[in-house]
């Protein structure tokens, strides 16, 4: 019993400390695939690794940075509001204003898409499934065509 106990024990960390290396490597490819959608972009690479001027950066990049204060603004409430103790009306507020931020979220990804000569398809794989629709953009062949400023 203690031989097994120790085999599922090894097995676990095993398992772990291989999962954790997968992560940091996920999330170092990201990285540069953001790197290079910036470069691509006509940026400088290293405006990437900054939380939330990476934000900023994109939204200057495709859009309007307004949308980003907005999105910024309207995250920043959400989270202030949801709380455990709320009552119907304030979950319904809460609920509200998650939409808005996904339907600006999904018309950054429209705009990002455009900015990259991406058309709709594209649009839903940037929404869906960000990390490798960002790497398809840093890595592919997909060239900077520039801001294409107004809603689809």
């Amino acid at each position: 019993m203690q031989f097994f106990l120790l085999n599922l024990l090894s097995g676990f960390i095993f398992a772990s400390v291989f999962l954790s290396i997968l992560s940091v490597a996920w999330v170092i490819l990201e990285l540069v695939a953001q790197w290079m959608v910036f470069v691509k972009a006509g940026e400088a690479g290293w405006k990437s690794l900054i939380p939330f001027y990476n934000d900023f950066v994109f939204y200057r990049i495709c859009w309007d940075t307004n949308f980003f204060w907005v999105s910024l603004v309207l995250s920043l409430i959400r989270q202030f509001l949801d709380r455990d103790d709320a009552g119907f009306f304030l979950s319904i507020v809460v609920l509200l204003l998650g939409l808005v931020i996904a339907v600006i979220d999904f018309l950054f990804c429209c705009q990002l898409a455009r900015a990259f000569g991406k058309g709709m398809g594209f649009t839903f794989g940037l929404f869906f499934l960000r990390p490798i629709f960002m790497m398809i953009l840093g890595f592919g062949s997909a060239r900077y065509v520039g801001n294409n400023s107004y809603l689809p």
